[in-house]
């Protein structure tokens, strides 16, 4: 059996496993944001999920140092399925990345290089650190990246403003979508569009080429500053760093002895060996899986217009109804579902960017939801900045749904600054923005320069919430 990287296994694991406590502490911050309902003036929280929540903190805890990795794991998962797999309104696409590779690290070595070692007598994992064979590297990046890659290539191959090369060009040009000023970059057209395609080619490509591990460097180095540039660009950086760290196992064990050796750490560059006679047992069971899997996603891409095209009447209407059976079950246990990430839909008719700010005494603080630039603010991370950005506001507005939200950002702000809600008043503020599909220069400066307009506002008194709105899309 052909070896994974041992060394790299170790380093994804402690990346991985940090980026998932990331996301784990982030649940618990905004937990009552999140488990908080608003049936109607006053605000109810379940706090049961908290203590599960730290839970799986301690389990990622353990993971990261490579610790007690079977029942870890197992916790992690589970706890994942529980969470992230029943999401709706604060779901995103990294929940789907996370239920796939946490059900497939429950089958990781026991120990892996840099594990601690605990005495026996305190429950430590015998025997030596292991690495796994490089058909389990390959599986975690089919299942975690490949089949997500490939789904979303047949609407991008749908969609004018991939095609033209401008993927990331009209998201980054957005404040709202994007959390730093990139305009030295989307100012070169050439620079834009080559990227556009690059990535594009490249998620084409990934399924084909990662069972080769001759393949192994290039694919790593440009998935790896793939999703490191959207970690730069967009405020979605577990996302980045999650997929990232898995790149950082395609890298072979010759690239992290050079580097350790070239830092002074070589004498912890010991690559541990594959457990033969494990990996033989596995490798029907993982082969089971992949097949299986494949043929669930081809059920579940076949949603696509672009494969509806092409295929008889009859066998759409089969795949639609086994698709309709099968999705709840995928999408909740293995993350497997349609991937459409950053679509033209997503963006077109996006021209309002909405702020709230606490007035008191004729002072104004700017909640950190959205900054006086009109960019992503604090609070915007990841599942946050995607229910504020499309499910609060939005290409096409729901009124009641921003006004909830609304409702919620204040309420949750008040309680975490010590303002209390038995008289406060905010004021929602409102400028236009536009998407570009067409590449042009200086889109963000204009757009930032564009002044802020006092709207409407949110006013609690009494612990009651009173929401002063104008529909928003009628301005």
């Amino acid at each position: 059996m052909a070896p994974g990287s041992g060394l790299g296994l170790g380093i994804f694991r402690i990346v991985y496993s940090l980026v998932m406590l990331a996301e784990v502490l982030e649940l618990l911050y905004f937990h009552d944001l999140i488990y908080g309902a608003v049936p109607g003036d006053t605000w109810h929280v379940d706090n049961h999920f908290q203590v599960l929540l730290l839970v799986w903190a301690g389990a990622v805890c353990a993971m990261v140092l490579g610790l007690w990795m079977r029942p870890a794991t197992i916790i992690n998962y589970v706890l994942t399925v529980v969470f992230m797999g029943t999401f709706s309104t604060f779901s995103y696409h990294v929940d789907y990345f996370f239920l796939g590779v946490n059900f497939l690290l429950i089958f990781i070595p026991a120990r892996t290089a840099f594990s601690v070692k605990l005495p026996e007598k305190w429950g430590g994992d015998r025997g030596p650190a292991q690495t796994a064979t490089w058909g389990y590297v390959a599986l975690i990046g089919m299942i975690g990246v490949a089949f997500v890659y490939t789904d979303s290539v047949f609407t991008k191959l749908d969609s004018p403003m991939w095609r033209d090369g401008l993927g990331m060009f009209t998201p980054a040009a957005l404040p709202i979508a994007s959390w730093t000023n990139l305009d030295f970059v989307l100012d070169q057209e050439w620079l834009v569009r080559g990227t556009g395609w690059a990535v594009l080619i490249f998620e084409i490509l990934l399924i084909f080429l990662l069972p080769f591990q001759c393949c192994r460097v290039p694919l790593a180095f440009f998935g790896f500053l793939f999703h490191i540039g959207i970690c730069i660009a967009f405020p979605i950086p577990w996302f980045g760093l999650a997929v990232a760290s898995y790149y950082l196992m395609l890298f072979p064990d010759w690239v992290w002895i050079k580097l350790f050796r070239l830092v002074g750490l070589g004498r912890f560059a010991e690559v541990p060996p594959v457990n033969e006679g494990r990996a033989q047992k596995m490798w029907r069971w993982g082969w089971m899986f992949f097949c299986v899997s494949f043929v669930l996603q081809v059920i579940l891409s076949s949603i696509h217009p672009g494969v509806r095209r092409v295929l008889p009447d009859g066998v759409n209407q089969w795949f639609a109804g086994t698709r309709a059976t099968i999705h709840p079950w995928t999408r909740e246990f293995l993350g497997m579902t349609r991937h459409g990430v950053f679509m033209d839909g997503h963006f077109a008719n996006y021209n309002h960017a909405i702020a709230v700010v606490y007035r008191r005494k004729g002072k104004e603080t700017w909640l950190p939801i959205t900054t006086q630039e009109g960019r992503p603010g604090a609070y915007m991370l990841g599942r946050t900045w995607v229910y504020h950005a499309f499910r609060v506001n939005g290409p096409n507005i729901d009124q009641s749904s921003l006004e909830l939200g609304l409702r919620r950002w204040t309420w949750f702000w008040a309680v975490k600054n010590r303002v209390r809600l038995s008289d406060a008043e905010f004021v929602v503020k409102v400028k236009k923005v536009a998407p570009h599909f067409v590449w042009q220069k200086d889109v963000t400066e204009e757009q930032m320069a564009t002044p802020w307009n006092d709207v409407g506002t949110i006013r609690w008194k009494e612990f009651k919430c009173e929401v002063s709105l104008p529909i928003i899309e009628d301005l």
